[in-house]
């Protein structure tokens, strides 16, 4: 892997869990909310449970849900009812803690592996993520290339990047939230989980996304964190061998870098919105490896 020319750890001091939230500076906050003229909010989040998008994994099938529906016998005829849950933290749109993938038995910032168990985590959990707000910019890779989607297993790069930045006028800043727009969602929504996730008859599924390579591109931009319209950010299957999610490991683990999957990025690509305030905070479950959110682009 490339931990060693691409690491982050140390860099905000040896007990940093943080990562690359470090880069977002109170000042870049504030250059983000004047970018706030129109007061227009998009929500990036795919519904979560009915038609929401989910994994084929056993644990991040579509939400367990029971609603509890309560009638008091008395005059006023009170009552109420709430929903009762049981989900994966990495069910629908997610951001995954720093502590969700590593190897070599360590994690982020070098703590070790053994830091997490059935418990959960003691190191680099989603709590230390109270808030990610700043400048968000949209690269609409499919849009740039004139495609509803990209096809199964592209693997985005660096060039790719920089021909759609270009394309939409955009240079990246540090501190950056930067979302990237492959089209492959719709395809749930048009033909299906089945072929989402696998082809009829596939061995392997597959889907478009970063490329390996895409992580130097970050690193050099000091980028905080990216978000995709995908079920895992990165190309599938993996171009790496050995390494089922090489992006993951590097941009989590070396990096401290946080990824949001499954978002829905169309609204903001039809309306050609590729620079905004950006907006999301993620459930603080105790010693958690993600969580759910609903994140938010406001122009």
């Amino acid at each position: 892997m490339t931990a060693d020319k691409l690491s982050n750890w140390g860099k905000w001091g040896a007990d940093d869990q943080r990562g690359t939230l470090n880069y977002i500076t109170k000042q870049a906050v504030q250059d983000a909310f004047r970018m706030v003229q129109q007061g227009r909010i998009y929500s990036l989040g795919a519904t979560l449970g009915g038609r929401g998008p989910f994994f084929t994994d056993v644990l991040r099938r579509e939400p367990w849900r029971f609603t509890s529906v309560v009638n008091i016998p008395c005059p006023s005829k009170t009552s109420w009812a709430e929903d009762m849950i049981t989900m994966s933290t990495h069910s629908g749109t997610h951001i995954d803690a720093l502590c969700h993938v590593w190897y070599e038995n360590r994690l982020y910032n070098g703590f070790p592996a053994d830091e997490i168990n059935g418990l959960g985590t003691k190191k680099n959990s989603i709590e230390n993520v109270k808030s990610l707000i700043g400048r968000g910019i949209l690269l609409d890779i499919a849009g740039y290339k004139g495609l509803p989607h990209l096809e199964r297993s592209y693997a985005i790069t660096p060039q790719d990047m920089e021909n759609c930045l270009k394309a939409e006028k955009l240079e990246t800043k540090p501190g950056d939230i930067i979302l990237v727009r492959t089209g492959w969602l719709n395809v749930f929504y048009e033909q299906g989980p089945e072929i989402f996730h696998k082809e009829a008859g596939a061995k392997q599924s597959g889907e478009p996304g970063l490329s390996h390579d895409i992580a130097g591109w970050l690193h050099l931009r000091q980028t905080c964190a990216i978000g995709m319209d995908n079920y895992a950010c990165e190309v599938q299957p993996s171009q790496v061998e050995g390494f089922p999610l090489p992006f993951h490991a590097v941009f989590l683990r070396d990096m401290g870098g946080y990824l949001i999957e499954f978002m829905n990025l169309e609204e903001l690509a039809h309306d050609k919105v590729y620079e905004f305030l950006f907006m999301a905070a993620p459930i603080q479950f105790s010693r958690g490896c993600g969580s759910p959110i609903n994140p938010l682009a406001i122009i």
